[in-house]
């Protein structure tokens, strides 16, 4: 009996074939949940990244915070030592100085925290999305079966695009 081009299998592989579907399906289903896993991880490790950032935003916003109330204090003090003089001027200097300073600060830490915020987000927008992917390709696969045993191969190179 001629074969025809577009069969790669003999009838002897054929008999063996519904057990090779089988091994090829649960070996899909395996790769499937492992490429979801792995992704999902990675939205944990993301999300506690953001989580930590703005952690540690609040804790630089309060020690800055602080930082302004001690040197408000010197100079309110200073103001009352010397009885509200205008010539404590230069004393005072330094201090509101260093009070825009800090302010600088606060305001710099609140940009850095945003662009890293940022970074981090897109990270987990991209990882978001191959999760998506990942559940579109298991829906797929589970909807049209997995008798094919080149489909891994189709999966793993999806995986790489």
């Amino acid at each position: 009996m001629p074969s025809e081009p577009d069969n790669y299998y003999s009838s002897a592989d054929q008999a063996v074939a519904p057990e090779e579907d089988s091994a090829a399906g649960d070996s899909i289903d395996e790769l499937l949940q492992g490429k979801t896993d792995v992704l999902h991880t990675r939205l944990n490790v993301l999300a506690a990244a953001i989580g930590e950032r703005l952690r540690l935003r609040q804790e630089n916003f309060y020690q800055l915070l602080q930082d302004e109330c001690r040197t408000d204090n010197l100079l309110h003090g200073i103001s009352v030592q010397t009885g509200y003089n205008f010539d404590d001027g230069n004393q005072k200097a330094g201090l509101y100085q260093q009070l825009f300073d800090l302010e600088k600060q606060r305001r710099g830490e609140d940009t850095n925290c945003w662009r890293d915020v940022v970074m981090v987000l897109r990270d987990f927008l991209e990882t978001w999305e191959a999760v998506q992917h990942a559940k579109s390709r298991t829906r797929l696969l589970n909807q049209n079966g997995s008798e094919d045993p080149g489909r891994v191969q189709e999966i793993e190179a999806g995986d790489r695009h």
